[in-house]
């Protein structure tokens, strides 16, 4: 009941609740000459604390940059469903100490109890670096000062202020010297050497990394569309796809045909939305046409379809 109240599960916490919950437990296990540390439940569950206290803290020893949603996902994935027996993960001693809070934010709060606020609020480290990257690439020509230390503290005085804004924290502090990483505790968030994450980033940004980075992508690119084509190749143009067109009544595999434009337009729009792109106007309007030719022909036969083709030769056109 404890960690379904959104409470933390310690073991003083269980204890409490078990005597409160059963009066007699004390008084029994005080005749047989067991101490509430020794039941076995209590001591098993001591050992899954231990467990989990361990296994966060070796997470954040190798990673400089951390989030709450992270350690979550690690108990989650290492614990599966012990995880649950502990209480949210905003209620861990453990992770309020790696985030150096006594608590955090009531909107973490709510965000990691199934609450409706923005998601932004269980920020993953993901997220984070992708706003590190774009905040660094906005703001490298800002620099104040050539001094490898004051360049270092400025970015993290104006990265802080960035997410505290994208937090909509109401009390961001005016004084430069309140801008630090700390402040991104409650959020969920513990950065260390911000320095060397930041040179990594300068480093990528240099134009002749971008070059060679933008050809890398181009290649990456062309060869995921090519597999995208060859697909569609292979169920429409291949040997064994005209020899199965052939068995097929003309009407049936001229949809055949049609279902396979709409599926490379499908395949081709859902790339482009998970790269963040957009085809050229028109362009995959075009297998949209072809398939409404096709089908016209299927439906009306070919004379009716001239119509249509009229039509479909203008689109191309």
């Amino acid at each position: 009941s404890l960690s379904a109240n959104g409470q933390y599960t310690g073991v003083g916490n269980v204890q409490s609740e078990l005597f409160r919950r059963f009066p007699n437990c004390l008084s029994f296990i005080q005749r047989i000459g067991l101490y509430p540390d020794n039941i076995p439940a209590i001591m098993e569950h001591r050992r899954l604390i231990q467990s989990v206290n361990s296994q966060l803290w070796a997470y954040a020893t190798t990673h400089n940059v951390l989030t709450l949603c992270d350690l979550e996902c690690l108990l989650q994935t290492e614990f599966r469903d012990s995880a649950r027996y502990l209480g949210p993960i905003y209620t861990l001693p453990v992770a309020q100490e790696l985030c150096e809070v006594t608590a955090f934010h009531p909107r973490v709060c709510e965000a990691f109890s199934g609450g409706t606020v923005d998601t932004v609020y269980r920020i993953t480290t993901e997220r984070l670096f992708e706003e590190l990257n774009q905040f660094v690439c906005q703001n490298r020509y800002r620099l104040p000062s050539s001094h490898l230390r004051q360049i270092n503290r400025w970015w993290e005085t104006v990265f802080t202020q960035h997410m505290l804004r994208l937090f909509d924290e109401q009390d961001i502090p005016r004084n430069n010297t309140e801008l630090t990483f700390s402040r991104l505790g409650v959020y969920g968030i513990r950065i260390k050497q911000f320095a060397r994450l930041i040179e990594s980033i300068v480093e990528m940004l240099r134009p002749e990394n971008l070059s060679r980075a933008a050809k890398l992508m181009q290649e990456l690119l062309d060869t995921e569309v090519r597999r995208v084509y060859e697909k569609f190749a292979e169920n429409t143009v291949s040997e064994e796809a005209i020899a199965r067109l052939r068995r097929q009544k003309p009407i049936r595999a001229l949809r055949s045909l049609a279902n396979n434009c709409v599926a490379l337009h499908d395949n081709l729009m859902e790339w482009a939305e998970q790269k963040h792109l957009s085809w050229p106007p028109r362009f995959l309007e075009n297998l949209l046409s072809f398939q409404k030719f096709l089908d016209g022909i299927a439906t009306a036969g070919t004379l009716t379809s001239l119509f249509f083709s009229s039509s479909y030769r203008a689109a191309l056109s």
